[in-house]
């Protein structure tokens, strides 16, 4: 009887010793299979496998290569109880980039607070070699203008986790056919060359390559995508072709100018009727156009006006009044034009060009004025003298007769 209690004792006190034990039920990966260079996140399910409760259940990764180490390579699990199963997640798991195509064994390791036994488990993961892959980053320009020829810098990167060899950077053909058999051609085009050849970039290797890109002069103002194909190999000289996108905005600026196309004699105090004419040289047309008239020295009957559109290649007229204070100083002096619009991209700008007059001496107007009276005294005196000759001689002739 005494050896049965004692047998009794040691199983229970085992038991307490030993505690719960623990298994991996079922585990899931995603995605499946991993690319190598790649992240995963992984899903247990951990079941007690005993019939006792477990407390703070630590759960672990055994890290090996080709796995990496993860700050968040451990969980805590408050509590199992017997027989029931728990779920961990573990989030940003990696594989080594040059992982070879297989598959890997990550394990799995359980202990419970206060219990130095420690129990594993293994998950088997799927990996699929790296590939080279090359995405297109960075352009150095993103606007042209209409007519315009610019060398445009692209810069590629390969992201994949091997070398990528022989590599082509084309430009799509100049033009597309419809479903209709209708040709469009595109409105940026390379010049020159339209493809460029890379040796092999290792992964995270970049390469600048550089195109001359022109715009067609009629193009349509917008934003347009220009596609680039890409060929290359992997180590394998196992064959890739992708097509990168890089976007282009064709723009056009107006550009609004005036002059002075009629007005009078200027001088203190004098008032004259002046047209100034508006015209676009720019290659895109001005909305909503609003010219004013500005100076420190003039004074106009009317500053300000409406022009509207103003298109490429067009232009308009605005009359006013000049007046001319009676004490200004004679001489040069400026009209500042100043023309508010909005652009073929609805941004307000602003262009303002200065026009010079010239107000001469009032004293200057007065001369003038007395010559010209002179002049036309000295023209009624001889017209007179010729007048009295005719005459004279009309009379003497009628005498001798």
């Amino acid at each position: 009887m005494k050896k049965i209690l004692i047998i009794l004792t040691i199983m229970l006190f085992s038991l307490s010793v030993v505690g719960a034990s623990f298994d991996l039920d079922s585990y899931n990966y995603t995605p499946s299979p991993v690319s190598a260079g790649d992240n995963f996140d992984l899903i247990l399910q951990v079941k007690n496998t005993s019939n006792t409760d477990a407390e703070k259940v630590n759960v672990s990764l055994e890290i090996e290569w080709p796995f990496i180490y993860s700050p968040e390579n451990e969980k805590t699990i408050e509590s199992i109880k017997g027989n029931r199963i728990a779920i961990v997640e573990f989030k940003g798991l990696k594989v080594d980039s040059k992982a070879k195509t297989g598959t890997y064994t990550l394990t799995v390791k359980y202990s419970e607070e206060g219990n130095d036994i420690q129990r594993k488990s293994t998950a088997t993961i799927s990996v699929n070699a790296a590939k080279p892959k090359i995405e297109l980053i960075k352009s150095s320009e993103n606007e042209i203008q209409l007519g315009e020829t610019k060398q445009v810098e692209y810069t590629f990167k390969n992201i994949g986790g091997d070398t990528a060899k022989d590599i082509v950077v084309e430009f799509q053909e100049d033009r597309t056919v419809t479903t209709t058999g209708t040709i469009v051609e595109r409105e940026i085009i390379p010049v020159g060359s339209a493809s460029s050849y890379i040796k092999e970039l290792a992964p995270g290797e970049e390469t600048i390559l550089s195109f001359t890109l022109s715009a067609n002069n009629n193009a349509e103002i917008k934003n347009y995508t220009l596609p680039l194909k890409i060929e290359f190999t992997d180590s394998k000289s196992t064959e890739y072709e992708t097509t990168a996108y890089a976007g282009m905005k064709i723009k056009a600026e107006p550009e609004l100018d005036a002059l002075i196309s009629s007005i009078g004699t200027l001088y203190p105090g004098a008032e004259s009727e002046i047209v100034f004419d508006i015209f676009n040289i720019g290659k895109a047309s001005a909305l909503y156009t609003v010219m004013e008239l500005k100076t420190n020295s003039l004074e106009f009957e009317k500053t300000k006006t409406f022009i509207g559109t103003l298109e490429a290649d067009d232009f308009d007229s605005f009359k006013t009044t000049v007046k001319v204070p009676a004490n200004l100083e004679p001489g040069k002096h400026i009209i500042t034009t100043e023309f508010t619009f909005k652009d073929s991209g609805t941004m307000q700008k602003t262009i303002m060009k200065e026009l010079e007059v010239n107000i001469v001496p009032a004293g200057s107007i007065a001369g003038s004025t007395d010559m010209i009276g002179m002049i036309l005294g000295l023209l009624g005196t001889v017209l007179a003298l010729i007048g009295l000759v005719w005459v004279g001689k009309t009379v003497y002739s009628k005498l001798k007769k």
